[in-house]
């Protein structure tokens, strides 16, 4: 329950008005009189009729409204959305002291999990005391079938609450009847029956487990495919930059090398210290505690040091002065080998 709201203000309700004004184009903000004016004009109402039930049906109706809409229909009046104050529909609901279940997800183990829950809250007589159920995914399943089983007996949640503890009447379609004692109600019957709720027609050759199967591979392959290709755009973003910087420097500097270690070892340092400090820094601060500054002296000096390591192997992998010392080593190896072949021959000869 949210905490209760500050006094309304007096233009409270007017400030709704001017929210669905604005939403439908008319620049209430601006100039409320006017705007409401233009309302009445387009919608030919007289200066006496209340433009408050065409400008819902037309702009929808705010939080306030819907909340206490709720709380009527709580109270058995279903005659609709009005006009409402959002901190009088608090102090209402308050009074009313609400109460909500949420079912959590999980699959099939989920919703049996939430039918022992249910049946708990049955034996103990607390099941009539929630006005709100809030489901998701598995808890939905199990959810949905309450709320049918609920709709199916006029609304009664006694009825259902008598039919699922352990010592209620089991019988009968609603769970109603003179059925055996401590025997399960139709609708848990029926619950367990079609617990393959994804596969309801079980068997390695039925429609179903192959409708998943394909779903399944279907997704997979979609979203690894899309995986992958944005990670291969990822890592020949690189390159490509490497490339472009290259083609317009002829040869890096012999200090690219080395500055780039020292960018390296710069963010390594700021890492370090955001690590180690603990608690909020004070304030003015200048070590990197919040996301520009890490993204400053952290990411920033990173990248630079991988563009500038990049272009100092490439160009060192590359250069002349790399490629002489190979040649003059492989030709020594050639010579080696003549020698070597030389040798053999005349001990052959002997």
């Amino acid at each position: 329950m949210p905490p209760e709201a500050p006094a309304a203000a007096p233009d409270e309700l007017r400030q709704n008005l001017i929210r669905k004004l604005d939403s439908l184009g008319y620049g209430a903000s601006a100039d409320f009189a006017l705007a409401l004016d233009r309302f009445r004009k387009d919608e030919n109402l007289q200066r006496t009729d209340d433009p408050w039930p065409r400008l819902n049906a037309r702009a929808g109706t705010v939080f306030s409204e819907v909340f206490q809409f709720e709380l009527d229909a709580l109270d058995g009046d279903l005659g609709g959305a009005r006009p409402a104050r959002l901190s009088d529909v608090y102090r209402r609901a308050q009074r009313h002291k609400l109460a909500g279940l949420a079912f959590s997800g999980g699959g099939i183990r989920s919703a049996t999990f939430n039918l022992g829950v249910l049946q708990t809250l049955a034996e103990l007589r607390l099941l009539r005391d929630f006005d709100y159920l809030s489901t998701v995914s598995g808890g939905g399943y199990i959810g949905g079938w309450l709320s049918r089983w609920i709709k199916e007996l006029g609304g009664e949640v006694t009825a259902v609450e008598r039919a699922l503890a352990p010592d209620g009447d089991a019988g009968g379609v609603g769970g109603a009847g003179c059925g055996a004692p401590r025997s399960e109600p139709i609708p848990v019957q029926f619950l367990r029956q079609y617990s393959h709720y994804l596969t309801p027609a079980s068997g390695m050759f039925s429609a179903d487990t192959w409708t998943l199967i394909c779903t399944y591979a279907r997704n997979t392959l979609l979203n690894l495919g899309l995986l992958t290709a944005w990670l291969a755009a990822l890592f020949l973003l690189p390159r490509l930059l490497t490339a472009v910087v290259a083609h317009e420097m002829v040869v890096p500097g012999r200090y690219t090398a080395p500055f780039a270690v020292g960018l390296f070892l710069l963010a390594v340092y700021f890492m370090a210290l955001s690590i180690s400090r603990r608690g909020r820094p004070p304030p003015g601060s200048w070590l990197p505690q919040d996301q520009s500054d890490v993204l400053i002296c952290i990411c920033l000096p990173l990248m630079v040091s991988a563009l500038l390591g990049s272009l100092a192997s490439r160009w060192s992998a590359s250069s002349p002065a790399a490629a002489a010392p190979r040649a003059s080593l492989a030709g020594r190896q050639r010579a080696a080998v003549g020698v070597l072949r030389c040798v053999f021959r005349g001990h052959h000869r002997r």
